[in-house]
């Protein structure tokens, strides 16, 4: 019985071993990736119109309105069931 438990702790302490080195690892790489892409060159600035320019060219002041396609969903009166039933059903062929 002693050496069953001997083994399985042996055992679990390299499963240990092994997940801590996997985990250092991993930390190891992701950090090294952060520091390489800090030294990264950011991208490049959008060219334009410099903004210090009081006399650079701009587009047209334009509103549109949030609300200008807005309709109405007031309730309707009931309808008959019967003709909005045959409406939506599938028309058959009477000829056959």
């Amino acid at each position: 019985m002693p050496s069953q438990l001997k083994a399985k702790l042996v055992a679990v302490k390299a499963a240990v071993r092994a997940l801590h080195y996997h985990k250092c690892k991993s930390f190891a790489l992701a950090t090294s990736i952060g520091v390489l892409a800090g030294c990264a060159q950011p991208a490049a600035l959008p060219r334009g119109a410099d903004p210090a320019n009081a006399r650079a060219p701009v587009p047209p002041v334009s509103y549109r309105s949030a609300t200008a396609t807005y309709r109405a969903m007031r309730p309707s009166p009931p309808a008959s069931w019967r003709q909005q039933n045959d409406r939506a059903a599938p028309q058959t062929n009477t000829d056959q």
